[in-house]
């Protein structure tokens, strides 16, 4: 339970850091809203190593690698003040933990996964036109709150797919 934890806490500071970030519209609250985006999915990467039959024997090097991979994304996203960083490197790991939790939707553990999925990309989608557009088309502007709700709908289905997996693994022991 301690990463469900964790991604709760991760989920609570991207929901200040976003509050900071559309109130100030300034770089470090910026940070203070994406850095735990990608901290969220590094700490739900982390959370499955050991059960993925693949990763278990070595579990805590691959946690080591996911940790300074997100702290180097972090760092050159900072440095280079390219925000393109950010989202593609938060979109690599949204693909690497879909792509790792394969496994898991083959035992029928991935409906919440799934959900999240579908509901990131719908979101995302929401984004990228009112990003587009938002100069062009200044009116569009509610897009982005639609994309900030279906992204949190993302993220409610991440911790329930997390959070099976903690009580799949209760009920083997």
């Amino acid at each position: 339970m301690m990463w469900i934890r964790c991604l709760c806490a991760w989920l609570g500071m991207i929901g200040v850091g976003s509050i900071l970030f559309h109130m100030t519209m300034r770089r470090a609250s910026q940070f203070l809203d994406e850095g735990p985006m990608i901290f969220f999915m590094a700490t739900s990467i982390m959370g499955k190593v050991h059960k993925h039959p693949f990763t278990q024997r070595y579990a805590n090097v691959y946690r080591l690698l996911v940790a300074i991979g997100s702290l180097v994304l972090l760092w050159i996203y900072a440095v280079l003040e390219a925000y393109e960083i950010f989202v593609h490197g938060f979109t690599g790991l949204i693909a690497f933990e879909v792509v790792g939790g394969v496994y898991f939707y083959s035992r029928g553990e991935g409906y919440h996964a799934i959900a999240a999925l579908v509901s990131i990309i719908i979101a995302r989608m929401f984004w990228e036109t009112e990003q587009r557009l938002c100069e062009k088309y200044p009116n569009i502007w509610p897009l982005h709150v639609v994309f900030h709700l279906v992204a949190c709908r993302s993220s409610y289905h991440w911790l329930q797919f997390n959070r099976s997996l903690v009580v799949a693994e209760k009920k083997k022991v």
